[in-house]
C-alpha cells in the first residue's frame, strides 16, 4: 500500500531526494527514488521559491521516514 505526500526538496541526486513535510531543511530526510514515485508535473511553488511535489511512498517507508 502507498500513501501521497506533499513535501519540498531540498536537494536531489541520481539516487534519492533530500525532502521535508515543511520546508525546513533542518527536518528533511532522504527517500530512494528506487523506492518512491513522483509526478513531476504536479510541482507547486511557494512564495520563497521552494519546491514542492506529490511522492507516492510506500506505508513502510512512510513509517520508517517518520511521516505516519
Amino acid at each position: 500500500m502507498t500513501e501521497t505526500y506533499l513535501l519540498y526538496v531540498h536537494h536531489e541526486t541520481d539516487s534519492g531526494w533530500k525532502v521535508s513535510e515543511c520546508g525546513d531543511e533542518d527536518d528533511s530526510f532522504w527517500l530512494p527514488k528506487e523506492k518512491v514515485d513522483t509526478n513531476m508535473v504536479n510541482m507547486l511553488r511557494n512564495g520563497g521559491g521552494g519546491r514542492a511535489y506529490e511522492f507516492e511512498i510506500p506505508q513502510w517507508l512512510a513509517v520508517d521516514r517518520g511521516l505516519e
